[in-house]
This record gives C-alpha cells, structure tokens and sequence, in this order.
C-alpha cells in the first residue's frame, strides 16, 4: 500500500512538474510575445515620430508659405488703399472745381439776365421818355401854333401816345377798385383784369410790364407775392399770367349755375328787383356776356320762384317765351305793388282814446263814487246795486244776487249798448249785421250751459 501510495505520489510529481513545465512555457511564450509586441510599439513609435515631425515639417514651411503671400497681400492693400486715397482726394477737388464752375456758370447767367432785364427796362424807359418828350414838342407847337392864330374850340377827344406813361399808369390805378381775394369769398378775378383792359384801350403799345404795374398797385400783398413766385416765362406772357390768376384765386366753395339757383325763392316781403339780384348772382355767378339774361332756362325760373302773393297777380301774360327779362321784372314789380296795396287796404285800424288822468280806485257803493266822471271816454254808465233774489232750481233756498250793470238789463247773451257820451263811435250790435267782419264770421256752434240756477 505504501508502494502504491509511492507510486501516486510519483504520478502526481510528474504531473505537477509537467504542468509546471507547461506553465514555465506558457510565461515564456508570453515574455517572447511581450518583446515582440514591445519592439512592434517602438518600431511604430518611430514610424509616427517620423511621420509627425515629417507632417509638421510640411505644415511649417506652409504657414511660412502663407504668411510671406499674407504679407505680400497686406502690402498690395496699403498700396491699393494709398491709390484710393488719393483717387477719392483729386475726385473731391474735381468735384468742387465743377460745383464752383456752376456757381460761376449760374452767376454769370443771373448776372447777364440782370443785365438784360435792366437793358430791356432802360430801353422802355427811354422810349417813354421819348414819346413823352415828342408829346411834349408836339404839345409846345400846337400852343405856338394856337397862340399865333387862335382856332375855335374843338370838341374832339385829347390826343393820347400809344404807350402809357408813369402818370397815367398812376392816374389809372386810382380809378380801379383794389382786388383783395379772400379764401372762400366771391373772388371775381375776371371782373378785375378786364377793368384793367378797359382802361388802357386808349394806350395800343401797352406792354406786359405795364399791366403787372397796374396789377401790383391796385391788388393786395397775396397777389403780389403768388406774381413773384411765378416763373420769367409766366410773367413775360400775360395771357397766362392772367390765367394763373383766374386759377389761383378761384372759389370752389361758392357754387353757382342751375343747382344752386333752384333754391333761390322771393320772400314774401321781398321786391321783386333784390329777388333778381340774389337770382341772377346764383345762376350765373362771376358770369358777364351780353344778353346771357334772356337764357330760357332763367327767366322760367325767374317766373317759378315768385311768391305766390306776387305771382297770381301775373296771370297767363307773364310767358318767359315771349317776354324778355325786364318786361318780367316789371311785370312782377306791378303784381308785387297791387298785392301791398290791397293789404294796406284790407287792414283797419281802431283809435282809442285813453285819459291820462285816473281815478282812484275806491269800494263799489262807497260815498261820493257814482259822481265821479268815468276815466275814458268809451266806459259804461254804472247805476247802484239793487238787491235781487235767486233761487235755486234744485232747493227753495233764496239767495241775494250780485250787483250787475244797468247795461245788462237783458237775458244771457243779449247786450243793450247804451253810452254816456255822446261821441261814442261804438255800433250798437243790430247795425253790425251788415257789416263785412260780421257777415264773415263763423257760426257759433257752441251749445248754451246751465249751471242749475234760475232767476226770479
């Protein structure tokens, strides 16, 4: 048994130096592994040193690369900037070289117009001189020529130059009315240069300086400046100075033609002249042509607005068709007479007569107040108060009645007018039947009222 214990023992020395052997040779397989991965990890770490220092060797040499083209380039840019400064420098001095040659340009031009207007003023001033001194000559020889042989007196019209002088543009302006537009008003722009036109008919060679003379001193400061804010082509044409005017000053607040007229009726206190006016400034409004009175369409409205107390005096004669417009006026004038006439006629009139002096109000039935004289001529004659009884329809009961006036000495309703004075112009009421007031009045249809008492 021990042999056999001997021998496993034996076994398992084997079996463990076996294993220790094959452990021995596995720790060396992987030392020998180890070397060789260690050599494989410095083979590589030199391989990637190499590279690294190759691949930032290549990368140096670039950024220089870069930075030289990078300096060159700044340096190409200061140049450029250098060449820009002084290209914007001489373009600024061009520029104010050609701004100043337009200010001159511009100058030299106001300055040569200046000189022009001035010319042109000048030679019109010299040409009024002139005429006014041949006028004068003129005027110096027919004296002579008078004074040496007088000659009768002749009515014909005094000569006038063809061209107005400083005095009689004067002597002009004092005859025009002042133009002063107003915004919103009746602005008759026309009206005033066709005044203008009127007076200087007498002068053919009237020029367009002339006519802004009279226009500046006959029209307000407005006027004058919308003139100075006008071109040199405006002011040099008056037909379209003239028609800038019209324009400017034009009222589109006021209407005026058909529409507005149709509104326009006479009243009933109203002539039949302030109607026309009112009419005719409503129809046509700034409107002044010849004959432009007689537009059918006028006179029909004329005819239709009357009033009727004026128009049915008119009858069928008054034919805008056949009658012209002043034969309608006075037509309508004779219709508007009569209607006054015959409500002066119809209205009447009652004087009274009323005494300053009055009595003093004194108790009724006192002493001394019957022989008192009555305050107006018209008062009523009074007698004393009697005692008189009523009864009452319903009970027995009698009552004393109230003082009444002698006049009323009659049943209800029925006055006997009896006056104290003889000039009493009153009508007693029989004579009143026959009277036109009376015989126009209204039926009383008012139903009699008994109040429950009877008299005795």
């Amino acid at each position: 048994m021990l042999g056999s214990l001997l021998i496993l023992m034996s076994a398992q020395q084997k079996r463990s130096d076996q294993l220790l052997q094959q452990a021995l040779a596995g720790a060396e397989t992987q030392k020998a592994k180890k070397k060789i991965l260690k050599k494989q990890c410095e083979d590589m770490k030199e391989s990637l040193t190499e590279t690294q220092k190759y691949e930032l060797k290549e990368v140096t040499r670039r950024a220089d690369h870069t930075s030289r083209e990078l300096e060159s380039a700044t340096a190409q840019i200061q140049d450029l900037k250098l060449k820009l400064q002084v290209w914007e420098k001489a373009r600024e001095n061009e520029r104010q070289l050609h701004h100043d040659t337009h200010e001159e340009l511009k100058e030299a031009r106001d300055q040569l117009n200046d000189l022009h207007h001035e010319k042109r003023e000048k030679e019109i001033e010299l040409d009024k001189v002139k005429r006014e001194l041949e006028h004068s000559l003129e005027d110096l020889d027919d004296r002579v020529k008078r004074s040496s042989s007088p000659q009768p007196f002749s009515s014909s019209r005094a000569y006038h130059p063809r061209a107005p002088s400083d005095r009689d543009l004067d002597k002009i302006a004092r005859n025009i009315t002042r133009y002063e537009p107003k915004p919103g008003g009746k602005n008759d722009t026309n009206a005033y240069l066709k005044d203008i036109e009127f007076y200087l008919r007498r002068f053919p060679d009237a020029t367009v300086e002339d006519r802004l003379y009279l226009i500046r001193g006959t029209s307000s400061q407005k006027v004058n400046k919308f003139i100075d804010r006008q071109t040199q082509r405006v002011k040099s044409n008056y037909e379209v100075l003239s028609k800038a005017l019209i324009d400017e000053f034009k009222s589109y607040t006021v209407k005026t033609g058909l529409t507005a007229a149709l509104s326009v009726k006479q009243g009933r206190q109203e002539s039949p002249q302030e109607y026309y006016e009112r009419l005719h400034e409503a129809y046509f409004g700034p409107k002044n042509e010849t004959e432009m009175e007689e537009e059918l369409h006028f006179k029909s409205l004329f005819v239709q607005n009357l009033h009727p107390t004026t128009s049915h005096h008119l009858g069928v004669m008054a034919c805008p068709d056949t009658l012209n417009s002043r034969q309608l006026r006075e037509m309508a004038t004779k219709g508007f007479n009569k209607q006054k006439q015959a409500l002066i006629k119809s209205t009447e009139t009652n004087i009274l007569s009323v005494s300053s002096k009055t009595p003093p109000l004194e108790l009724e039935g006192a002493p001394g107040a019957e022989s008192r004289e009555p305050a107006t001529a018209f008062s009523k004659s009074y007698q004393p108060p009697t005692e008189r009884e009523y009864t009452r329809s319903d009970s027995g009961q009698k009552y004393s009645q109230k003082p009444r006036s002698a006049n009323y000495d009659q049943s209800r309703g029925e006055f006997n007018y009896r006056s104290s004075d003889s000039h009493d112009t009153r009508r007693p009421f029989k004579q009143w039947k026959g009277h036109r007031s009376y015989n126009n009045r209204e039926n009383d249809k008012r139903e009699s009222r008994n109040y429950g008492f009877s008299e005795k």
